[in-house]
């Protein structure tokens, strides 16, 4: 394989093409018996005689254009990036990847394409979990506030599982990524960029452009996924459970997800804080069952967000004496939510969306939603408008502003159908 056309799609954003001169195909298995090397063509026998044992040092041996295909199996972070040392097991071990190289999972090391690995089948298992005995659990709380969820912090594992750092063309696809604590209260800096250890457990992205991270299983991770400062970072059909902060955005610009799925998580799933002009989206994606406290299960900040197709159901909120949670917490910024549903969600202050400025609520059905509080639907700031959305046995709407407007909803068995804050709310038909 001398030439390799790659055409990456980013979701609302554009299609890049990448042409690579001398691209090839690096093999990683746990067990090889022999020396890894740059393969334009893969046999079966070079999954044992062709590859290399340790992931790590396959990275870095892959140059522009390179795919790094690894075959089932555990495998722990060897690379100390912000250290000369070379530590075993060090907590500041990260598997550090490089630009215009794609990292594949989930081959049984007898593939000779790409098409052939079976992910279900062949799990490839990125963890910082060094003793390999994180036992994370669930059991239900005989109190408001969901299930109760114990995810292991312990402090032999590594801080971060993978961290991407000031990198472009980057692809993750096909992993088990567990374990990371983001439990070190200490900063570090590599390429110019300061990486903060008290986040981002799972992957640490920072001033990074292209990125795609896709068909990964994330468990068992503080602040699993950071993501910050950076432009163009794709999440698809990726799955999360038993993770604390799913994904955690700062600052950086067209974060799409995908297909995702969030299931038993703790606290905000999903953290968009953007700066002005910058947007992102949530799309065909489903929420479940998630215990959410601090800032709801989506908290976005400044810039604007799409949210489109998408399933939030079987949510609990706990109480919090300093913030109190919704499912959707929006300030500062747009928002766009388009076709969703909220079902059977317990949400203590009884808001499923809360935005204190503009909204544009259509096509959504909220259905069997409860609270112990205020009982609505939406808390709609100012510029809103609600259109073509059913509300049974729920709680109803809340306009706060002159220029709001309701257009051709369905009200349900719904309690405060339309709570008005001021009296000349406009109410089209």
């Amino acid at each position: 394989m001398n030439s390799l056309s790659i055409r990456i799609f980013f979701i609302s954003t554009f299609a890049l093409t990448v042409n690579y001169v001398n691209s090839a195909i690096l093999l990683v298995n746990s067990s090889s018996i022999g020396n890894g090397a740059r393969l334009t063509t893969v046999s079966t026998s070079n999954w044992n005689t062709n590859s290399y044992s340790n992931l790590q040092k396959a990275i870095d041996s892959a140059i522009s254009g390179d795919e790094i295909w690894v075959k089932a199996g555990v495998y722990h972070p060897s690379k100390n990036p912000f250290s000369t040392a070379v530590v075993a097991n060090d907590i500041r071990n990260v598997f550090l990847l490089k630009s215009n190289v794609q990292l594949y999972g989930g081959f049984s090391g007898n593939e000779t394409t790409r098409s052939a690995r079976n992910l279900t089948q062949n799990i490839t298992k990125l963890s910082a979990d060094y003793a390999n005995n994180d036992t994370p659990s669930i059991t239900n709380s005989p109190n408001f506030g969901g299930p109760i969820l114990t995810i292991p912090r312990k402090t032999e594992n590594a801080v971060h599982c993978v961290l991407i750092p000031v990198r472009t063309n980057v692809v993750l696809d096909g992993f088990h990524i567990e374990g990371g604590t983001a439990s070190l209260n200490l900063n570090d800096s590599i390429d110019g960029v300061r990486i903060d250890h008290n986040q981002g457990g799972g992957v640490y992205i920072v001033n990074s452009q292209r990125v795609i991270i896709s068909n990964c299983k994330f468990k068992a991770n503080y602040k699993t996924l950071r993501i910050e400062k950076s432009d163009s970072i794709n999440l698809m059909n990726n799955a999360y459970n038993l993770n604390t902060s799913p994904i955690q955005n700062k600052e950086s610009n067209r974060l799409h997800l995908t297909n995702e799925f969030f299931n038993n998580n703790l606290y905000t799933l999903v953290d968009f804080r953007f700066s002005p002009n910058q947007y992102g989206s949530i799309v065909n994606s489903i929420f479940k069952s998630n215990t959410v406290n601090e800032q709801g299960t989506i908290f976005s900040k400044t810039g604007h967000l799409d949210i489109k197709n998408t399933l939030f159901q079987y949510h609990a909120t706990a109480w919090s004496t300093i913030i109190s949670p919704y499912l959707i917490w929006v300030e500062d910024n747009t928002l766009n939510v388009d076709s969703c549903k909220f079902f059977d969600n317990n949400v203590y202050l009884g808001n499923c969306i809360y935005s204190a400025t503009n909204i544009e609520l259509s096509n959504s059905v909220f259905k069997n939603n409860t609270g112990e509080s205020i009982g609505l639907a939406a808390d709609i700031g100012y510029d809103g408008i609600v259109r073509n959305c059913i509300f049974d046995n729920t709680g109803g709407i809340h306009l706060r502003n002159l220029r709001d407007t309701v257009i051709n909803c369905v009200f349900k068995n719904t309690r405060l159908s339309i709570k008005r804050n001021l009296k000349k709310n406009k109410m089209a038909s």
